[in-house]
């Protein structure tokens, strides 16, 4: 599984906001130059790798314009072959356990791009979504092996 970090918007201070101050949208995402945005909500996936150009993610929508801090922990049903990105290093093992991203400080309604790598497994996957250290959503997704299911 891989992130695409992007430059995102930094941010020195944080308010404390819950869950319904959110909404949080998941599925396949369009790049265009670098800007993502969601194009279809979505919980199955089919299992391309982010090199042969799917992205999914997370499109989080806060109710009002004050910063807020996004952390994300991803668990994959079943060890891929390599982890890379910031996860570069991770046993494979430890993506069934849990994988910690990098937070992001944002503000507004922003998009985290995600994809996956050639080895990651098929099965359900879980993402929970953090917005100021509290749980806003946990979201499970299904790869399946179906290329033609984006057509």
């Amino acid at each position: 599984m891989r992130l695409i970090f992007l430059s995102l918007l930094l941010v020195s201070s944080v308010s404390v906001q819950s869950a319904e101050d959110y909404v949080v949208k998941f599925g396949i995402l369009e790049n265009r130059s670098g800007q993502f945005s969601l194009l279809v909500e979505t919980s199955v996936l089919p299992l391309i790798p982010v090199d042969k150009g799917l992205y999914f993610g997370v499109e989080i929508s806060p109710e009002s314009n004050d910063p807020y801090v996004i952390d994300l922990v991803a668990k994959l049903p079943g060890e891929p072959k390599k982890l890379s990105g910031v996860f570069e290093g991770t046993t494979p093992r430890q993506a069934q356990e849990g994988l910690t991203f990098p937070s992001y400080k944002l503000t507004g309604v922003s998009t985290i791009p995600m994809g996956f790598d050639e080895g990651d497994p098929l099965g359900i996957y879980t993402l929970e979504v953090y917005a100021n250290k509290n749980l806003i959503k946990t979201i499970e997704y299904q790869a399946i092996d179906d290329p033609n299911l984006t057509e």
